[in-house]
């Protein structure tokens, strides 16, 4: 009699399970919170495995684990948030490997990945998002397009600058922010201290 309420309790949660999987996008892409929801969802259930697309696999060995006392329609949610995560992984290496061909070929974007902290998405995106250079008459021109200058709060000819504005173009901006804190997260890594 307590294994069939202890069976019966199994099947309520692995029915029940179906509701934390997430409805998916209509553009179907695998962001870092689906990752994070397929192994929430696992852990649940006890499964668990070291953060990253890199420890998928480990999932993948414990949901085929015929030890495991998974219930069959975690199991058969687990594979789908897999099987799901690996396609698109798949499709995002092979788009990430076009931007880098592209970028290799033109060499305007060889300069712009001279930059510490300039990959070849950002590269790209530059060259996709920016106008021509000759259009800024100043250097200062170019970091006020990306939004990237105090807002200005002047009166009776006193200027006042206040706090970055952020109302330019944000996609190439924020690579740059990005790239930046990569180069300053290596930098700490290889041991340069934070006032260099």
């Amino acid at each position: 009699m307590v294994g069939d309420a202890v069976h019966c309790c199994e099947e309520r949660g692995a029915a029940g399970g179906g509701h934390a999987v997430p409805d998916t996008e209509p553009s179907g892409e695998a962001t870092d919170a689906d990752r994070q929801r397929a192994t929430e969802h696992l852990a649940g259930h006890g499964v668990v495995a070291p953060q990253g697309i890199a420890n998928m696999a480990e999932l993948g060995l414990a949901l085929e684990d015929p030890e495991s006392r998974l219930p069959d329609a975690v199991r058969e949610l687990g594979r789908l948030l897999l099987d799901q995560i690996e396609t698109l992984t798949g499709r995002i290496n092979e788009l990430k490997a076009k931007i880098l061909e592209r970028a290799r070929e033109s060499e305007d974007a060889k300069r712009l990945m001279g930059i510490p902290g300039v990959g070849p998405v950002c590269a790209m995106a530059f060259l996709a998002f920016a106008p021509p250079m000759e259009e800024f008459r100043r250097g200062r021109d170019f970091p006020a397009w990306l939004g990237l200058v105090p807002r200005q709060h002047s009166t009776g000819g006193k200027p006042r600058l206040g706090k970055v504005s952020k109302m330019g173009q944000r996609d190439p901006g924020r690579l740059l922010v990005s790239g930046a804190i990569a180069n300053i997260r290596w930098a700490e890594r290889l041991g340069a201290s934070s006032t260099e």
